[in-house]
C-alpha cells in the first residue's frame, strides 16, 4: 500500500518507479517524480508552476472522453428534470459499468480499489470515524456480479429494502470519496486523488445517470443532492473538530475520537 504525506498535498512516492528519494511535485495535481525517471534537468523546468504529463492526460481525457464531454443539447437543467421518469429505469447495469470503469482506468483510484485492512495498517480509530467500509472493488464486484451479490451488498450497505439499484450505486461509490475526505487531512494527496476521481465521478452520474437516460429518476435526483449535502456537512463539520482538538470526528457527528497511534498519523492514510 501506499503511503501519502500531507504536508505538501503530493505523493511521496514517484508516479513512474513508485520509489521515494528526492521527487519533483506537480503543481496542479498529487502527483511527484524523479527527475531521471522523466529524463529532464533543472534547466528544463518552467520559471513558474510546473504542470506534470499526468495532467496533460487528464486534460485530453476530459476532452475526448463520451462521459466527461459537456452535453451537446441545449436543454438547461430544468428542462431535463421534468423530462425525468417518475420511477427510474431498471437496466441501470451497462451505464454503472461504464462510469466505474471511467473511475477505476485512472491512475488515481488504486488506493481505492481493494477493500481496506485497518487493523493490518494501524488505523485503530476508523471504523470509529467512517461510516462503513466501502471500496471500488467491491462496488465492481456487485455491479459486475450477480443478483445475489448486488443484495449482499445492499443488506452490507443497510440500503432500504435490501436493493441494489442505480441510486445506492451511486451513493456507495460517492461513500468511498467521503470517507476518504472525513479520516484524512485536508489538502493531502491521498484527498486529493479521491477529488480528482470524485469529479470525474459526479460528471459521468450527470452525463450518464442523471440526464436523458431515465436511469436515475426526479426523485432519486433529489435525493442525491440531499445526499451530497449531508457530506458536505459531515465533512465540515469533521473538519472543524480535527482542526479544534487535534481528534477526528465520528461517523456519528455526536463525538470525536483521538487520533489513533503511529504508524496511523502522519503518513498513514486510508481510502
Amino acid at each position: 500500500t501506499l503511503r501519502y504525506v500531507p504536508e505538501d498535498g503530493n505523493t511521496d512516492r514517484c508516479s513512474l518507479c513508485q520509489k521515494g528519494g528526492d521527487l519533483l511535485c506537480c503543481d496542479f495535481c498529487p502527483r511527484a517524480f524523479h527527475m531521471q525517471c522523466l529524463k529532464i534537468t533543472d534547466d528544463d523546468l518552467p520559471e513558474g508552476d510546473w504542470k506534470c504529463g499526468g495532467c496533460h492526460k487528464d486534460a485530453k481525457l476530459w476532452a475526448t472522453h463520451a462521459l466527461l464531454k459537456p452535453r451537446k443539447d441545449a436543454k438547461d437543467k430544468e428542462t431535463r428534470a421534468k423530462e425525468r421518469p417518475k420511477t427510474p429505469n431498471g437496466n441501470w447495469i451497462p451505464a454503472a459499468k461504464k462510469a466505474l470503469k471511467l473511475v477505476m482506468d485512472h491512475e488515481f483510484a488504486a488506493p481505492f480499489a481493494v477493500p481496506i485492512d485497518p487493523e493490518a495498517m494501524g488505523l485503530l480509530d476508523y471504523d470509529r470515524v467512517v461510516e462503513r467500509r466501502i471500496d471500488l472493488q467491491s462496488i465492481r464486484t456487485a455491479v459486475f456480479g450477480s443478483n445475489r451479490q448486488r443484495s449482499q451488498l445492499a443488506a452490507a450497505g443497510k440500503h432500504k429494502g435490501g436493493v441494489y439499484n442505480a441510486m445506492t450505486f451511486v451513493k456507495d461509490v460517492e461513500l468511498v470519496w467521503h470517507n476518504c475526505r472525513i479520516y484524512n487531512a485536508a489538502g493531502s494527496a491521498i484527498v486529493r486523488m479521491s477529488e480528482s476521481l470524485s469529479t470525474i465521478f459526479a460528471r459521468s452520474v450527470e452525463n450518464e445517470f442523471d440526464s436523458g437516460q431515465g436511469l436515475l429518476s426526479q426523485s432519486d435526483a433529489d435525493a442525491l443532492r440531499i445526499y451530497r449535502k449531508e457530506h458536505d456537512k459531515h465533512y465540515k463539520k469533521a473538519m472543524s473538530v480535527w482542526r479544534k482538538t487535534g481528534k477526528r470526528s465520528s461517523a456519528s457527528l455526536s463525538t470525536s475520537v483521538a487520533p489513533a497511534p503511529a504508524p496511523a498519523t502522519a503518513t498513514a492514510t486510508a481510502t
